[in-house]
């Protein structure tokens, strides 16, 4: 064909381009020496061998964020990284023919869309033609609900492109839940471990293809159901247009229900208080309302059902005071404004009747008619046509005297401030007279005791002080003197410290050395006492009895002789402790750069030790912190712990953060895509994988066959759909579950 000179150090080289019969393997061609004087050697001959070819790496989804591309690069030695075309730096491939490079140095990595390649070479430096690999948005992070620690389902609201969600309960995957209209609701209620406030899990949204985003990390609280109360106020269909109600801080949107119908919906206000139209709902006392409460992400929190009543309006209201056969003379009470007579009826006999007068009041005579306890006594309200309208049963009594008893305790100007006593069945209010002069008035209490606000109005032992007892209608019925005494404050002085329902079990104080026993009072009952002590102080357990910050609680002051002397009121309030709550998820020596954590808002910084001895340290933000540890934390046997800070540099709390080495890929899974009808999946697992199996529809199916690193699953009785969801699951030795990958099937 052609001839070519031989170099001065014998060597030679012959273009060989033009020869077609040199592009097949096993073709021949011949090669001879010649001299300078022409003379031949033996030609000698040569074969066209086969160019060793390598395959083509597989790169695992690499998403914006990422430090490492990963995948599988068969019968490779390493692996060369392309960034724009230009070669970066290789990696080398492990045993199992996986390989992670380094990429976090690439800035263009950090979009989305940009794209890299990956080029596998074979220790004889063959090459492999390059795989482009392109970055990938992350998937969103899915938002959580307040999770309590009575929960058993875990709610919120998923990202776009999520069709599912994934819960991990202390960095373990437990199930997945569908995605319904952006929300979703996954079952939590049989880890242990949710049950307790301050501990943390995390929900991931998951895409279609089987991607992965951002876990949402939530931190269960203490159970607060006040912040989710709520109430209905009864509905009359007669005089109703809106139910009415309360609810809690949490509930910001409340549905009527009429027979299991949603019908509409409204705010809460400010006040916590709502209105929900619903006359042209409530048909009938037959209906089955109820009022349903909704958090700010749309959850639903709690239910109240509606009483449902048709009372007849106020224009035909009836009411009949008690009648005492002892002291009265008429039976009296008010009636609406449509009622113009009341007849009165006694044992079934109508016996007379009267007008109502243009205050809406009555007086019918009844001394002749009404002879003992044992009569049926009614009023019956008649309208101007003489129809009736309503009817009241008359309470019939007769009580001695002492129904009109009044009772006033002496009044000490150093140190009381109202006047208290007690009053008879009949007496329902009492006024305080002052030198002739009436000052003001108050109920008396469902326990025939009174307290009246006198501080203001007696001034000195000089003032003649009365209480006025009054009936039902107004009448006086009685008085009681009141002794005004103005004795040293010392002696009968009753402090009481502020009581916090949150952290608190008893009331404490101190009392004068004349007060001997102090009781507790809330909401106007008397619930237990105790002594004082030597040193004058007293403590009274309170923890069953003050509920609320509503309730109003007093200490009461006794002397010797069981006296009260002297009250002293006790401020209520709930204010939740200052917590000191830190937590550190694991770490890993492989894939970790950063120690990660929550820290509750009191903690301003956190430091990093590492074998007792200070790496580094990081203010908190939102709740969080992030401390790079790379350079610091080198083995899963090194002792790490996070401390955190007030923000004067004070310690507050320690915890260990949990070390561990392990390799992702050695828990890693790749299937090969499953044609119907075919007899198996095939696929390649990490070396921390002991066991394969093959789930249908989320049901197991069958055991799969190992051989070395690559398993085989007989699937085609199985796997008849390309509708079903087809998963390949990886356990360890132990039987727990480390990896799980989605088969697409054709």
């Amino acid at each position: 064909i052609r001839q070519a000179a031989v170099a001065a150090d014998g060597t030679y080289t012959i273009y060989t381009g033009d020869q077609t019969s040199l592009a097949t393997a096993g073709n021949t061609f011949q090669i001879q020496a010649v001299k300078a004087s022409g003379a031949t050697s033996v030609k000698t001959t040569g074969t066209v061998k086969a160019k060793e070819t390598v395959a083509a790496p597989t790169i695992n989804d690499f998403y914006v964020g990422d430090a490492y591309a990963k995948g599988i690069a068969t019968g490779a030695s390493k692996v060369t990284l392309y960034v724009n075309n230009v070669a970066i730096r290789q990696a080398a491939v492990a045993a199992d023919g996986t390989y992670t490079i380094y990429t976090g140095d690439q800035t263009s990595l950090a979009t989305a869309g940009n794209t890299f390649q990956i080029q596998a070479v074979k220790a004889s430096g063959a090459t492999s033609v390059k795989t482009t690999g392109t970055v990938k948005a992350r998937i969103a992070a899915p938002t959580i609900a307040d999770y309590y620690t009575t929960d058993v389902y875990a709610k919120g609201t998923a990202p776009a492109g999520a069709t599912k969600v994934a819960l991990y309960v202390q960095n373990i995957f437990v199930r997945y839940a569908a995605v319904t209209d952006g929300k979703y609701t996954v079952y939590t209620g049989d880890k242990p471990y949710l049950t307790t406030a301050g501990n943390t899990f995390q929900v991931a949204a998951v895409d279609a293809s089987g991607n992965i985003g951002t876990k949402a990390t939530a931190t269960v609280k203490t159970d607060d159901r006040a912040a989710y109360k709520l109430t209905a106020s009864d509905y009359n269909i007669a005089t109703d247009e809106s139910v009415v109600g309360t609810a809690g801080s949490s509930i910001t949107r409340v549905k009527i229900e009429v027979d299991g119908v949603v019908q509409r919906q409204t705010s809460v206000g400010a006040d916590g208080n709502y209105a929900i139209y619903a006359k042209d709902l409530i048909k009938n006392t037959g209906n089955v309302v109820k009022i349903i409460g909704y958090d700010a992400q749309g959850v639903e929190r709690n239910r109240a059902t509606v009483n449902v009543k048709n009372e007849s309006s106020t224009a035909y209201a009836l009411t009949a005071s008690d009648y005492n056969i002892a002291t009265d003379e008429t039976v009296v009470g008010t009636a609406g404004s449509s009622v113009a007579r009341v007849q009165i009826e006694v044992d079934g006999v109508v016996q007379r009747q009267t007008t109502v007068g243009a205050d809406g009041k009555y007086a019918i005579y009844a001394k002749d008619v009404i002879k003992n306890t044992g009569n049926v006594v009614k009023i019956i309200a008649l309208d101007a046509q003489g129809n009736e309208r309503n009817r009241k049963t008359v309470t019939v009594k007769n009580e001695s005297s002492t129904a009109y008893a009044v009772a006033a305790e002496a009044y000490n100007i150093a140190t009381d401030e109202t006047v208290n006593g007690t009053a008879g069945s009949s007496i329902t209010r009492v006024q305080i007279e002052v030198d002739g002069v009436v000052q003001r008035q108050t109920n008396v209490g469902a326990d025939g005791k009174y307290a009246i606000y006198a501080k203001d109005v007696i001034k000195n032992t000089g003032n003649v002080v009365k209480i006025i007892g009054l009936d039902a209608q107004g009448s006086e019925r009685n008085r009681a003197t009141v002794t005004v005494k103005n004795e040293s404050s010392t002696a009968y002085a009753v402090t009481a410290s502020d009581y916090n329902i949150a952290t608190d079990e008893t009331v404490n104080g101190t009392a004068g050395s004349s007060i001997t026993r102090v009781q507790i009072e809330v909401d106007g009952k008397v619930e237990r006492q105790t002594n004082v002590g030597a040193d004058g102080k007293y403590a009274i357990y309170a923890k069953d009895v003050i509920k609320n910050t509503g309730n109003i609680v007093k200490i009461i002051g006794l002397d010797a002789q069981g006296n009260e002397r002297n009250r002293a009121t006790v401020t209520v309030k709930n204010a939740t402790p200052v917590t000191y709550n830190m937590t550190a998820a694991q770490y890993n020596t492989i894939t970790d750069q950063y120690v990660t954590g929550t820290a509750d808002a009191a903690i301003a910084k956190v430091k990093l030790i590492v074998n007792n001895v200070d790496a580094r340290a990081t203010t908190t933000a939102d709740g969080k912190y992030s401390i790079y540890a790379t350079d610091k934390i080198t083995s899963s046997s090194d002792a790490v712990q996070i401390v955190g800070y007030d923000a004067n540099g004070t310690e507050l709390k320690r915890i260990t953060v949990p070390v561990v080495s392990v390799d992702p890929a050695a828990r890693a899974i790749t299937v090969a895509d499953y044609t119907l009808r075919s007899s198996s999946i095939t696929g390649t697992f990490g070396s921390d994988i002991k066991k394969i199996q093959l789930f249908v529809d989320g049901a197991f199916a069958r055991q799969g066959a190992i051989t070395g690193n690559a398993f085989e699953i007989y699937a085609q009785d199985k796997v008849t759909s390309a509708t079903q969801t087809v998963q390949v699951v990886g356990f360890d030795a132990a039987g727990t579950e480390l990896a799980r990958k989605t088969v697409t099937v054709k």
